[in-house]
């Protein structure tokens, strides 16, 4: 069963600044004057913070997908592109991504 403030929070937990500061410290950007795009995708993008810091890392175009509205919005601030949907209803072609940034909504139940 789902614990009542993770349901109450849409299971939106952010990535700390922190953990994505940390994260980026062990990435190299894509090299420079070459033909090499670099697209970052975050399924779970909440505010976009996280994902928005890793693809300035890598030099990356940057693109998310959030469930809620309000986060959505706060995102396309941040990121390239942002779609306001379920990552589940979003087909993707093969190969379109080259980095995958996801931070999970936490939930669990054990009904289903």
């Amino acid at each position: 069963m789902a614990r009542l403030e993770s349901v109450a929070r849409a299971g939106y937990y952010p990535t700390p600044p922190r953990v994505s500061a940390i994260i980026s410290q062990h990435l190299s950007p894509a090299a420079s004057g070459g033909k090499r795009v670099v697209r970052l995708l975050d399924p779970c993008a909440g505010a976009g913070e996280a994902a928005a810091l890793v693809a300035k890392t890598l030099g990356a175009e940057s693109f998310g997908i959030e469930l809620n509205q309000e986060r959505a919005t706060a995102a396309r601030d941040r990121l390239d592109h942002v779609l306001h949907t379920s990552a589940f209803s979003v087909r993707l072609a093969n190969g379109a991504f080259s980095c995958l940034y996801i931070n999970a909504p936490y939930d669990y139940d054990d009904e289903r």
